[in-house]
């Protein structure tokens, strides 16, 4: 009953990660960018065409930071993001305020030399984002961007460059879970299920992540994941049968790989996107074409087989046919009492 019950909990929580992933598109996230005088030109731009938002419960507010200007802080928002530039002390107190007023805020900045120290005793203290590469800096940005609120799948869902850095703290995360529930295993033989249900989850998250809503359009990840899984306990299996002795430590690092992998390949199947998608329709129209090819060629040979001429496999040889010959194979039965064969038709049984 106790595996019954685990079964049904763990389909649930499949299900429940695409209801998940729904609310999260519609929740609202709010971003600040300050910007200070003298941000490198090639942060501003990148960071302009990374926050373009692509669900309508985004919102962005950009302020120009000015000296004996005030400045404003808005303590509903969910993250500050300021561009550090030549006027460390406006972009000291406007980390400050920022942070005080509880919203979490990350310094951007070319060099670590363009970063000031901010000195905070009350709130959370500031992190940084320093790189030359423009990309890079937008890499760790997003890195914190999903680690710094709750709100890290709706991030990824309104902004493109976020979505990666989600999609692997969620592989991070689940690949920890199934390593801990591979290395101890409370019910023999449940932890395949609960494994299955955690990547399953996680597959229509990530999916849901790209734009993919979750649906019977999923199956095929689906059963590459149980596929995978299924592979997986065949490792864990022989490995555990080679090593008894130090068997919860392979499980446990069978089950934090197997789910790490099966993650990267799925991050890798949605970052694709349409490119995959067009590519895997162009193979499945082969397929098809192929599959009819070898069917015409089976129902040509087939028919070459059986069609002969009416009486062909009847002939007795004797004008020396070759379709006469096809007889020779046909294992003739006779029945126990010919003369029953012929009684339908005679007088008195018409």
């Amino acid at each position: 009953m106790a595996s019954r019950g685990m079964s049904f909990d763990r389909i649930k929580e499949v299900f429940d990660a695409g209801k998940q992933a729904e609310a999260a598109r519609k929740e609202a996230v709010r971003i600040a960018v300050e910007l200070s005088p003298g941000a490198p030109d090639s942060l501003v731009f990148a960071l302009k065409d990374a926050l373009v938002p692509q669900t309508a419960q985004a919102m962005i507010h950009v302020g120009a930071l000015a000296s004996n200007e005030p400045i404003l802080v808005n303590p509903e928002a969910d993250l500050c993001i300021i561009l550090c530039g030549s006027e460390t002390s406006l972009t000291r107190a406007c980390a400050r305020g920022w942070a005080k007023a509880g919203v979490p805020v990350c310094l951007l900045a070319e060099s670590s030399l363009d970063v000031p120290e901010t000195g905070i005793s009350a709130g959370v203290e500031p992190a940084c984002a320093v790189a030359t590469d423009p990309n890079r800096a937008l890499a760790l940005l997003s890195q914190w961007m999903v680690r710094a609120t709750e709100k890290g799948p709706s991030l990824a869902m309104a902004f493109l460059f976020c979505r990666k850095a989600q999609a692997n703290s969620d592989i991070l995360s689940c690949a920890a879970a199934n390593a801990g529930v591979g290395a101890v295993d409370f019910i023999k033989g449940a932890d395949f299920p609960v494994m299955c249900a955690t990547e399953s989850s996680m597959a229509l998250r990530i999916a849901a992540l790209y734009g993919y809503a979750p649906g019977p359009a999923r199956t095929p990840e689906i059963a590459c994941v149980v596929a995978g899984g299924l592979l997986m306990r065949s490792v864990a299996r022989a490995a555990t049968h080679s090593f008894p002795k130090i068997s919860w430590i392979l499980k446990g690092f069978i089950g934090w790989g197997g789910t790490y992998l099966t993650g990267q390949l799925l991050l890798a199947r949605y970052e694709a996107g349409e490119a995959f998608d067009e590519k895997l329709a162009w193979g499945l129209e082969r397929l098809k074409e192929v599959a009819h090819e070898m069917g015409q060629r089976a129902r040509t040979l087939t028919g070459s087989l059986v069609e002969v001429e009416p009486g062909a496999l009847y002939s007795d040889g004797s004008q020396g046919s070759s379709l006469a010959r096809i007889a020779d194979v046909i294992d003739v039965v006779v029945a126990p009492e010919p003369t029953q064969w012929f009684e339908i038709g005679q007088e008195g049984n018409a």
